[in-house]
């Protein structure tokens, strides 16, 4: 069952159907040793005459339920035992994702329009690195995070993989292909890694934060399956994303009746575990439009930009307050104040942040925590409809992390 090489011409970003009208882009990401085309095809036919369906290019398929939707592939190089074996590792396969997935949306008409991702296995994981990657550094990677509003995720272990089969499918390819194993990639997919976790954490730490604009499907397999059919062998079957594995907090959730090697592999428009797939992402095209508005009503405004403009961001870019911030902020005076302004003009003098009452909301003071010194500040806008909010702050790493907190509980406020 080896995969067919991943040659120079697979890699990268591949369109695989593009319509005249653009309503939203769809992109694929693949899994470990497997190829970028034939991971979302399947064979049909007799022996003699075999015929190869991929549902993501095929004109009765996806082209077919999606018409204005442009339809991609992402493919990387990722086997990891034999004579194509490369040390590869998700974080390295996300950014590289993130460059190839840029220069297809480069066009001033990518900036609204919503972006779907679909990937099988590890390729999930790409996925959320690329997503989490993408919103840390909004001005390296624009309209990308912010254009995301939908993610199906085929067997995806987010909490590892089933540890005994694949650790038996380790040792014994390590037997059988000495000097030619690099299994950096599979630590990912290992119950507990530490990157693993922390990848996981940072995704559904953003979707939280953001409302859930992003939607999240999560399909997972129901068919056990022999690992050392990787290997071309026979071993035990097994789950190898089981439900508890293959699903996120706060997704829709949907088993397939397939085993992980075919969850994401269809041959025809009326078969049903296509149909149940297809439910989502019509779903989740309905949902783009609304979704994307909501990502951009809301803006945090910081006014000294690389170009002397003020840059306008999304309401939920909260994390440019942590330590992977990537934008420089003002440096102003210390005044510890929160200033309430409306078209640029102050509306009334500053008012001590500590009893100041956000207008519309009950009458309950907002405070900072006690002992808040506010020495050298650097100061940031949050704008709300008509209302402008600035605060201005010191980047001292004790209190950081409270003024985001009080920064964030804000936006929660109808104001």
């Amino acid at each position: 069952m080896a995969p067919r090489p991943v040659t120079d011409r697979d890699t990268g970003i591949k369109i695989l159907y593009e319509p005249d009208k653009i309503d939203l882009d769809i992109v694929f990401i693949h899994g470990i040793g497997a190829h970028p085309d034939d991971t979302w095809g399947k064979r049909t036919g007799s022996a003699e005459e075999p015929v190869f369906i991929n549902w993501l290019s095929h004109p009765d398929m996806l082209p077919a339920a999606v018409p204005n939707a442009r339809i991609m592939r992402y493919g990387y190089k990722s086997n990891w035992y034999g004579a194509n074996a490369i040390q590869q590792n998700v974080l390295r396969v996300g950014d590289r994702f993130l460059r190839s997935l840029s220069r297809k949306r480069e066009d001033s008409s990518c900036k609204k329009r919503p972006l779907l991702i679909g990937a099988h296995c590890f390729g999930g994981l790409v996925a959320l690195a690329g997503v989490i990657q993408a919103e840390r550094d909004r001005k390296r990677w624009p309209n990308i995070y912010e254009n995301v509003t939908g993610m199906l995720l085929f067997g995806t272990p987010f909490r590892g993989t089933e540890e005994a089969s694949q650790m038996k499918m380790l040792l014994t390819a390590q037997s059988m292909y000495k000097g030619t194993i690099h299994e950096d990639i599979l630590g990912v997919t290992y119950r507990n890694d530490a990157l693993l976790m922390q990848i996981v954490r940072d995704f559904e730490k953003i979707r939280g934060r953001d409302n859930d604009t992003i939607m999240v499907t999560c399909f997972y397999e129901l068919i056990p399956v022999d690992v050392m059919m990787i290997l071309s062998l026979e071993g035990e079957l097994s789950l190898m994303v089981d439900q508890t594995s293959g699903c996120l907090d706060r997704a829709e959730i949907v088993g397939l009746e397939r085993s992980h090697f075919d969850l994401n592999k269809f041959d025809a428009p009326d078969e049903e575990e296509y149909e149940t797939v297809l439910d989502e992402i019509r779903r989740m095209v309905k949902a783009a439009p609304g979704l994307l508005t909501a990502k951009y009503q809301d803006v945090i405004n910081h006014p000294d930009s690389e170009n002397g403009q003020s840059e306008v961001l999304d309401d939920h870019s909260m994390g440019e307050l942590d330590p992977w911030g990537v934008h420089e902020l003002s440096t102003g005076e210390p005044n510890g104040r929160l200033q309430d302004q409306t078209a640029e003009h102050v509306r009334g003098p500053n008012v001590d942040v500590n009893q100041r009452r956000i207008p519309g909301t009950s009458s309950q003071p907002m405070k900072l925590p006690s002992g808040m010194n506010m020495p050298r500040t650097r100061s940031w806008v949050i704008k709300r409809h008509q209302s402008v909010y600035s605060i201005e702050y010191d980047e001292s790493n004790d209190w950081l992390g409270a003024l985001t907190g009080l920064l964030q509980k804000m936006r929660h406020l109808d104001f």
